[in-house]
């Protein structure tokens, strides 16, 4: 299956199928030098797959984790691309889940101000939503995402067979962003992860994730509106993130941010349903007021402490929202021991 994506600098395609990386020479233009920064999770077979079918010049391996998405490890991806003596006509691979995504697409925009990317998601969260919309950050020790910048790959291919390799807990992660975007713009899609038998390997099944978030992507590239809906949960999350030093992974707080979100709502308890059948319903501990030191510090924050985010009243109707940190303050409940 392919989709034709509109992205910032022009349109490319998202590939989504089973086993179809060995057949990558024929999905991208072929003959350019590739050099691949890769996550040292990633099996050696795969990255191997990419290697035999692309002219790859070199790889990075970047250790697993949002520890690793810093200015200092994209310095040193710099210094390797230039001792490798990669030209400007060449192209980043991205293989790996959301770290990579993230961290190789803030290096394709700005090596010699821009560089090809392609890439290569292999986690379920990186298929489902890290990969769609051209927006790579690198973390500051204050905050999430805190530099960086909109660039649009020359394409995305999404190998369903490697998300056999991944643990379950990985696989839930990526199932949070698939309920996060059918609660906010799908009823129908809400439902059926409710009550229906959902396998998240399943390409059709990324494939309507992709197409939900696209389409408000397109309304709003550069994300001075709309596509601000897209941060439901992540609030909360991304002081979890933080506070936790990364022992939980972003799906999870992501997951339970959307938990304290809804937790005077209507769907509530279907909420919870849905996320206890992906293994999604565990309590992230953490002491409020050290939790709320990190929100000041987010991308979502404008002036006089007003951040916009989402707010959900019924599945699919998602609506953005302004937020004082007094009211964020007074929706946080009191939390466990961190």
């Amino acid at each position: 299956m392919k989709m034709t994506m509109k992205g910032v600098r022009g349109d490319y395609v998202y590939h989504i199928g089973d086993r179809i990386l060995t057949g990558l020479d024929s999905l991208v233009e072929d003959g350019l030098p590739s050099f691949i920064i890769v996550d040292a999770n990633i099996p050696e077979t795969v990255v191997r797959t990419v290697e035999q079918t692309l002219s790859v010049s070199g790889r990075f391996t970047v250790p697993a984790g949002e520890a690793s998405k810093t200015l200092r490890t994209y310095e040193r991806i710099i210094d390797a691309l230039q001792d490798a003596g990669l030209p400007r006509e060449a192209r980043i691979v991205a293989l790996g889940g959301g770290m990579v995504n993230d961290l190789a697409g803030f290096v394709a925009a700005t090596y010699k101000r821009g560089v090809r990317l392609l890439l290569v998601p292999t986690s379920l969260i990186a298929m489902a939503d890290a990969s769609v919309g051209g927006k790579f950050a690198l973390n500051t020790h204050q905050s999430k995402n805190a530099i960086g910048t909109f660039y649009t790959p020359e394409a995305v291919i999404a190998d369903t067979s490697t998300l056999t390799s991944l643990p379950d807990r990985e696989l839930a992660s990526g199932m949070a962003e698939i309920v996060k975007i059918a609660l906010l713009h799908d009823a129908d899609f809400f439902r059926h992860l409710r009550h229906d038998t959902v396998s998240p390997r399943d390409p059709g099944l990324i494939r309507k994730a992709v197409k939900l978030k696209q389409d408000i992507v397109e309304r709003d590239f550069y994300d001075h509106g709309e596509r601000a809906i897209l941060n439901y949960g992540h609030l909360i999350a991304h002081a979890l993130e933080h506070l936790h030093e990364g022992s939980f992974l972003h799906g999870e707080c992501v997951a339970f941010g959307m938990h304290l979100m809804a937790r005077d709502k209507p769907f509530h308890e279907d909420l919870q349903k849905v996320l206890a059948r992906f293994g999604l319903h565990r309590d992230i501990p953490y002491e409020k007021d050290e939790l709320l030191s990190f929100i000041p510090h987010d991308k979502k924050r404008h002036k006089d402490d007003i951040y916009v985010t989402a707010d959900v009243e019924q599945p699919g109707n998602g609506f953005l929202k302004t937020f004082s940190f007094q009211e964020l303050k007074d929706m946080i409940p009191e939390g466990g021991p961190s």
